[in-house]
């Protein structure tokens, strides 16, 4: 990952592509399984968080939040997982909306489902060619002399003057992660109501158990 970035950002690519559409593929042809859900999930938990560690080293200013997203990451779907299986749920894709119309939406529109994934793996990906990638986009294209001439920039010559520059420097996996990180954070609020509903589901399965378990003890003890 440090050493060869053109091919790490292929084969991370065709990972994700191949993720997009290895479910279609297992319904197809009639082999889904718990095992390949869980083992699905697993496998983009872990690339993911690969990426991020690696995130983390490279941007050591933000190593707090890259570790973070890790944690609600690997949370959020450990637990909506988990859930589902205790709850007896064929998939953990099955939500309804009465537990939460986000996450409903989510599981259960595939074109949503693949925007926000792909979108925030993308976001990543743009910040891993960001540390490597230094060639400006928009560097030779001219800056219009109105612009430069106008009253705003007359009045406010360093502000205009540094987006302008801002603008001549940019790279194009900057430009990328700017567009797809509105949709990344969406993705981070989604992961966070997973893990609220999903630990809410698990306590009323405790709670249940429980008031399960004081009735049969109730009936044993009047059968006494």
């Amino acid at each position: 990952m440090p050493y060869h970035p053109k091919a790490c950002f292929v084969l991370y690519s065709v990972s994700c592509l191949l993720d997009a559409v290895d479910g279609q593929a297992a319904r197809a042809l009639g082999q889904t399984s718990k095992f390949g859900a869980v083992l699905d999930m697993v496998t983009d938990r872990c690339t993911t968080a690969c990426l991020l560690c690696f995130l983390a080293s490279v941007y050591p200013a933000y190593s707090l939040v890259f570790m973070g997203l890790i944690t609600l990451d690997f949370s959020s779907h450990y637990i909506h997982m988990y859930s589902s299986l205790a709850t007896g749920s064929s998939s953990h894709k099955t939500v309804t909306q009465d537990v939460s119309r986000i996450l409903w939406y989510y599981y259960n529109d595939s074109r949503t489902l693949f925007v926000f994934c792909f979108a925030n793996e993308l976001f990543f990906v743009c910040l891993y060619l960001n540390y490597y990638w230094t060639s400006p986009v928009f560097s030779s294209i001219p800056i219009p002399t109105s612009l430069l001439t106008s009253d705003l920039a007359i009045a406010h010559p360093k502000l205009i003057g540094g987006l302008v520059q801002a603008v001549k420097n940019v790279t194009w996996p900057q430009v990328v992660a700017l567009l797809t990180f509105p949709i990344c954070a969406g993705k981070q609020i989604i992961n966070g109501v997973q893990f609220w509903k999903a630990s809410k589901i698990l306590v009323g399965v405790d709670l249940a158990e429980r008031q399960a378990a004081r009735e049969a003890k109730a009936l044993n003890t009047r059968g006494r």
